[in-house]
């Protein structure tokens, strides 16, 4: 049987293969041809030619394609070409696809372990229930193992360009919810006592990230040309997002009289970096029970219990500046997905104080009118 779909003009139809099913399109506008291109699928279900209705069914072809080569006397030829494409030279040639270059890298290596370089790999084991068997044997949290789906789904999405495959199988695969581990970070009057206890380039490092949210990207590719001292602002130039490029405000005194105390004679080279040592060195140089990139969390947990999410701040620090400081999107919903708890506490300490001032008023000694 062939139908359409509301908001389709093109018949569409189940076919069916050894244990799975899928609704196709057809191709066709009109219903007699739909028909005729439901008869071709009950056909190859009648021959037993499973490996081109696995093909259909798994969006590695498709249906019109599969009908048009039969009456060719080409479908043979169109299912040898689509088992033997390799693709361990394709993912050489896709070569992380685009990005910053550490990412990039990433993306390759979890690809190459899945597809592993210089042994064969028919596309016609690209497919959902290899990936799935994949991430599942990984021995890894929930976490990595969606870092390693994002970059097969990457190479899938490279490949739909290529018109190698329809349909990108990583996307469908399900890897159930990370467990929520509780944010570490240092709390202000501890980060201050570490930061001032430090020297040189990596205090300065510390305090510019403590007072803005900064990552350790941005912080990578700082100039001094991206400072601007007279107001106390710097450009971050991150590239995981489009809102990763933006203005950052140095919001603690202490941290920006570090920080200047550290860039000021590197004025006179506009161009230069402003710390110049590999990040990795600079986190390997750091101490204590935190890493460098959780002093995001340290930036973001000061400002909501000040009142930024939803506190009554008497100045222009409200959420959406909090979001512009940390990278976000202007409509994201992270900062209440990552930081939900403190946000409900610093709402509960206003009300707990409202509550409280109205306990007082009610319960104060009155003077007596005379």
């Amino acid at each position: 049987m062939v139908w359409l779909k509301a908001t389709s003009r093109v018949y569409v139809c189940r076919v069916h293969s050894k244990q799975r099913s899928r609704i196709c399109s057809t191709g066709m506008r009109e219903e007699k041809w739909a028909e005729q291109v439901e008869k071709f699928a009950e056909r190859l279900k009648d021959r037993g030619q499973w490996e081109i209705l696995d093909a259909i069914v798994d969006k590695r072809l498709s249906l019109p394609d599969a009908y048009d080569a039969d009456l060719r006397g080409t479908l043979d030829e169109l299912m040898a070409n689509l088992a033997d494409t390799d693709l361990d030279p394709l993912v050489t040639e896709w070569n992380g696809g685009r990005g910053d270059p550490v990412t990039t890298a990433r993306y390759l290596q979890r690809v190459r372990d899945f597809i592993p370089e210089g042994k064969r790999f028919p596309i016609s084991d690209f497919r959902k229930k290899n990936i799935s068997k994949f991430l599942s044997e990984l021995e890894a949290g929930v976490k990595t193992k969606r870092y390693y789906r994002t970059g097969i789904s990457m190479f899938a999405r490279w490949l739909i360009e290529r018109e190698l495959i329809e349909h990108n199988p990583a996307r469908d695969i399900d890897l159930g919810k990370a467990p929520k581990r509780p944010i570490r970070f240092l709390e202000e009057r501890h980060a201050r006592t570490h930061i001032d206890g430090l020297t040189g380039e990596q205090r300065a490092l510390e305090a510019l990230m403590f007072a803005t949210g900064m990552e350790c990207q941005a912080c990578e590719a700082l100039t001094v040309k991206d400072i601007d001292f007279d107001n106390r602002l710097v450009f971050a130039k991150g590239s995981k997002t489009e809102y990763r490029t933006r203005w950052v405000e140095v919001t603690e005194d202490w941290c920006w009289e570090h920080f200047r105390k550290y860039v000021t004679p590197l004025r006179a080279q506009p161009d230069a970096k402003v710390f110049p040592s590999p990040m990795w060195r600079l986190r390997r140089d750091h101490s204590g029970p935190t890493t460098l990139h959780q002093y995001r969390h340290a930036f973001a947990v000061m400002w909501i219990l000040r009142g930024a999410c939803g506190g009554l701040r008497p100045d222009r620090r409200d959420e959406q500046w909090l979001k512009n400081q940390i990278g976000h999107e202007p409509g994201s919903n992270k900062l209440r997905t990552v930081y939900g708890v403190y946000i409900n506490a610093a709402k509960l300490t206003e009300q707990q104080k409202a509550r409280q001032n109205a306990t007082q008023t009610a319960t104060s000694p009155r003077r007596k009118i005379r």
